[in-house]
């Protein structure tokens, strides 16, 4: 974040500012009618917004909540400010480390030179209700700009799964050379916070005076921001790097974090390559390093020095620094010990990336699209009453793999030794039938694309039939055609979570971010290269609707699927390629044939069901196991 530093304890502050201003009179810089939408205002429909954030991990909007309402955040926070309601900024440094564990602990709780802040709500509760109550224009965004902007972008960038602001913090510099360290704002595992959003302040500031924001969007170059009047910078909170450069003249700023959908995984950003080195024979290795963990290892690694530099020009150059600055390079040490000579010479030859010249220039806000248009925008332009959408949607033709275009695209990913010709478009029909939105397919390639395009259909599919059913259309022959819960209250984004570790030396998943781009599916992908069962330890978030598992590990499929199954929905569906003509998966699968009523068993009870191409030598069946428990289909009418 835009300087992260410790909670505030309390509010005690309140009542010891000893004021002439009343807290509860002082008249706002607009009266309350007056404010306007700020940042509600901001459009994100038609700026390109997923790309930005998936290729530079980062967007930064100019003009983005309007000079009036702009002014009057700036107004006052500068009366907080002028009574000292806002308290130095401080930092805990690691120094120290577990030499058991290995766990870093805090050491030493610096202050930084001249910078104050103040958080106004944290964790999604209001920290001072009376300093909402006279600063209006945060009340307008705590109450009805956060939400708004929370939906404008996960409508724009769907892969965000935004609800709600989580934390608004007010930040004023004095000019005194204060400036923040190299962090990251959160961790994944500690917060829900998502999307770092910091509003600039500052209407006379020039080049020169400092407080840049520098971002470091491993494995792309590092930009600076400048931090100028009714600017925002959007990025994100677990995964971006970034400092503040010191500044020579008063600083201002509004930091607000938002919080992703309770249940879902958080996001890496930067996720996806620049077109320009996507399809270079680097390609597999460079994704590699956009995997969360390589990023922070390789990034203490490769900004070392800019790292201690940094932290220098926080906090000077005392003994607790130095303690800092041992761990630090001692972590950077172990970085560069346990890395691959070949990846440590591709890191050192090829970063980092230049950013894309059309990502890198900032966003002039335009106005925002009218509500309708907005919710709407993402999903379909044709009109609600359309004979023939109607009649697609209600058909079951709304479905992108009924086009020559789709196969051409997905033509190149086939590879005739993975054997899923038929398997991909079952894949396909199935998920489209079931709805799921949290899919895992381990082994990515031919069927990644398919399965993509199944889900943005579903989402496609379900937002005509909720207008449909707004307008009181969906129906047949007067009776309901959808039940209630499918096509109203909040719209859930589905998600593929695929996995491959590139092991496979006919491997086609490093076409797969291709592909998903041309066919407008990239939306839905979280892409990870790396080890299956790592992976399946790690994750957390919403429990499996779907797993697709095509790795080839023979007799080792059982310890996965039973790693695996805690992580599925009852009802959710397992389905493993190749299972039925090949004697170590065959055994495997009469066990779980035999103790598929089990109640006691490890998996439950579970129902299964293979089938088998009677023409094919291998690569020719699959197994499907539903669980069962704590599950039962619902009875929703009397005749069929």
């Amino acid at each position: 974040m835009d300087g992260e530093a410790d909670e505030l304890e309390g509010w005690s502050f309140l009542s010891e500012l000893g004021c002439q201003k009343s807290v509860e009179t002082r008249q706002p810089y607009l009266a309350s009618h007056d404010i306007g939408n700020g940042l509600a205002n901001l459009d994100v429909a038609n700026c390109n917004l997923a790309e930005r954030l998936e290729v530079a991990g980062y967007a930064v909007f100019d003009n983005a909540a309007g000079d009036a309402w702009a002014r009057g955040v700036r107004e006052e926070i500068s009366a907080l400010v002028a009574e000292g309601a806002l308290t130095p900024s401080m930092n805990k440094l690691a120094s120290r480390r577990d030499s058991l564990t290995g766990a870093v602990t805090d050491g030493h709780t610096l202050p930084k030179t001249g910078v104050y802040e103040l958080d106004v709500c944290v964790n999604g509760e209001v920290r001072g209700p009376s300093v909402l109550r006279r600063c209006h224009h945060i009340q307008q965004l705590w109450e009805h700009g956060g939400p708004c902007v929370a939906q404008a972008l996960s409508t724009a960038c769907p892969k965000l799964r935004l609800t709600a602001i989580d934390t608004i913090k007010l930040q004023y510099s004095d000019g005194s050379g204060g400036c923040f360290p190299m962090h990251y704002d959160t961790s994944s595992a500690h917060s829900r916070r998502e999307v770092t959003a910091i509003l600039y302040l500052n209407p006379a500031w020039a080049p020169g005076d400092g407080g840049e924001l520098r971002l470091y969007p491993f494995p792309l170059d590092s930009v600076d921001v400048e931090p100028r009047m009714d600017r925002l910078a959007v990025f994100n909170s677990t995964e971006m790097l970034h400092r503040v450069m010191p500044a020579s003249a008063p600083r201002m700023c509004l930091c607000i974090w938002f919080a992703r959908d309770e249940g879902s995984p958080s996001i890496s950003l930067p996720c996806r390559l620049p077109r320009a080195v996507a399809n270079s024979a680097g390609a597999p290795q460079l994704q590699f390093l956009l995997q969360p963990d390589n990023r922070r290892l390789l990034s203490k690694m490769l900004y070392v020095d800019a790292w201690a530099q940094s932290f220098k020009d926080a906090f000077g150059t005392g003994p607790e620094v130095a303690e800092a600055l041992a761990l630090h390079q001692a972590d950077a040490n172990t970085a560069a010990d346990n890395i691959s000579p070949e990846l440590l010479s591709l890191v050192r030859e090829c970063l980092p990336i230049p950013v894309p010249a059309e990502l890198a220039n900032p966003i002039i806000n335009a106005p925002a699209l009218d509500p309708v248009r907005r919710e709407h925008s993402a999903v379909s332009t044709a009109p609600v009453d359309s004979p023939e959408l109607e009649m697609d949607v209600m058909g079951g033709t709304l479905g992108g793999v009924y086009s020559e275009r789709f196969l051409r695209v997905v033509k190149p990913l086939y590879d005739l030794h993975m054997g899923v010709e038929t398997m991909a478009p079952l894949l396909y029909s199935l998920i489209r039938f079931t709805k799921p939105n949290m899919v895992m397919e381990v082994g990515a390639g031919y069927t990644t694309p398919f399965m993509l395009q199944a889900l943005k259909d579903n989402f496609d599919e379900m937002a005509e039939l909720r207008k449909l059913h707004a307008r009181g259309r969906c129906t047949i022959e007067g009776m309901p055609w959808c039940v209630e819960e499918a096509v109203t209250g909040p719209a859930p984004f589905p998600v593929l979570q695929c996995v491959d570790n590139l092991a496979h030396e006919n491997t086609t998943a490093h076409l797969v971010i291709e592909a998903a781009e041309k066919l407008c599916t990239l939306d839905h992908l979280d892409l990870y290269f790396k080890d299956a069962y790592s992976f399946l330890k790690e994750r957390r978030g919403a429990q499996v609707d779907l797993a697709f598992l095509d790795f080839g590990q023979g007799d080792k499929v059982g310890v996965f699927v039973e790693e695996l199954w805690p992580h599925v929905r009852p009802g959710g569906l397992v389905l493993v390629h190749s299972t039925l003509t090949n004697s170590l998966t065959r055994a495997w699968l009469e066990s779980m044939r035999q103790v598929a009523n089990d109640m006691t068993g490890i998996l439950g009870p579970f129902a299964t069901l293979s089938l088998r191409e009677p023409h094919k030598m291998f690569q020719n069946s699959f197994s499907i196991f539903q669980k069962r428990s704590g599950f039962n289909e619902p009875i929703l009418t009397k005749f069929p």
